[in-house]
């Protein structure tokens, strides 16, 4: 062991020293920079490395003395109790939080420990993904093809039901520019018309009541809000020229009606002009019953009536063909399949000829 020198110098085993600096001045322990011994004396203070950092010639051994000094620093321990690592700190630590989300969407791997209903078996080979993935995309563009079919079908409804409407307040506006101030101004039909038609007294009197039920639901139509409308008389009347002008102001009243709940002609028959008339004025006016009975229509016109006012007022639930007959087959089946298609109808007399 060398002797201690004055001041602060010191030798060191195995090393060269510098000789002794001058008095009052500080002296170093000098190394070369090339040789560091295994046997320097390792310094007591704590350093950045931690002990996994240390080779396998200088094993870091616990001591209690440094294990003393050296408590608390991160790395080299033992901690405090009150400086252990806080839970609560890598919560809101945003690293650790990236990494704990992009470990929870990870997508399920082959033999995994997931969901057995999201889990591909181990032996699932590229091909058998690929066909699992097109079996996905033609299930979801399946739904959202029938979701968008019933979209559009249900926007056609809505626009052809406007266009009903739009149409229905032009014809109202033409029929309230033509007449002005309205007044039932068509003249009666005289008795003696009928009889030249070869009706006897009896059924030229039902003819003249015809006439006026018209002009009275005429009136009730151009009065009241909500009127149930019937026509007709005890005696059957064929289709006459007389008749278009009281029919013409009917059409006229249904036209500018808020409601007509109930349209009901009996024993009369109307010509295909007339019934063209009628069934535009009656669109859209919430008609709840419509009944045609022992209307003997001549063609075809009495069936393709009956279709398009149950077409245009989804809200009918009561209709009647009695008494009526079919020209052929095709007219039966259209007007059948137009009940069976209704969504409302449910009251229904028919007496198919």
């Amino acid at each position: 062991m060398g002797t201690t020198a004055t001041g602060s110098y010191r030798p060191f085993h195995g090393c060269h020293a510098e000789p002794p600096a001058a008095v009052g001045k500080p002296s170093f322990p000098y190394f070369n920079a090339d040789y560091q011994p295994d046997d320097v004396c390792r310094p007591r203070r704590p350093t950045i490395f931690g002990h996994q950092n240390l080779t396998d010639s200088t094993t870091y051994t616990k001591d209690t003395k440094t294990s003393a000094r050296t408590a608390g620093i991160r790395g080299i321990g033992p901690y405090p109790s009150s400086m252990k690592p806080n839970p609560a700190m890598d919560s809101i630590n945003p690293a650790k939080k990236r990494k704990a989300a992009s470990g929870a969407s990870d997508p399920p791997r082959p033999g995994g420990n997931d969901d057995p209903g999201n889990t591909l078996p181990a032996n699932f080979s590229l091909a058998d993904l690929n066909r699992l993935i097109d079996r996905r995309v033609a299930e979801v563009v399946e739904a959202k093809t029938l979701e968008l079919t019933s979209r559009v079908d249900g926007l056609q409804r809505e626009n052809e039901r406007l266009l009903l409407r739009c149409e229905s307040l032009e014809r109202s506006v033409q029929v309230l520019k033509r007449e002005g101030n309205w007044d039932y101004s068509v003249p009666d039909v005289p008795r003696s018309h009928w009889l030249e038609q070869g009706y006897d007294e009896e059924d030229a009197e039902e003819a003249e009541k015809l006439i006026q039920s018209i002009k009275e639901g005429t009136c009730d139509l151009r009065s009241a809000v909500d009127v149930e409308a019937h026509f007709g008389c005890e005696t059957f009347i064929l289709s006459d020229r007389v008749l278009n002008p009281h029919l013409e102001q009917l059409a006229n009243a249904i036209q500018l009606s808020e409601r007509i709940s109930k349209l009901n002609f009996f024993n009369v028959q109307l010509d295909e002009h007339t019934l063209q008339m009628i069934e535009r004025s009656v669109r859209q006016k919430g008609l709840a019953g419509l009944y045609l009975g022992s209307n003997q229509f001549r063609e075809g016109e009495g069936v393709k009536f009956a279709v398009d006012v149950l077409n245009s007022n989804r809200l009918v639930d009561a209709f009647s063909w009695s008494g009526n007959t079919f020209r052929s087959t095709e007219d039966a089946c259209k007007l059948i399949d137009t009940v069976l298609e209704h969504p409302k109808i449910k009251d229904l007399v028919c007496g198919l000829h």
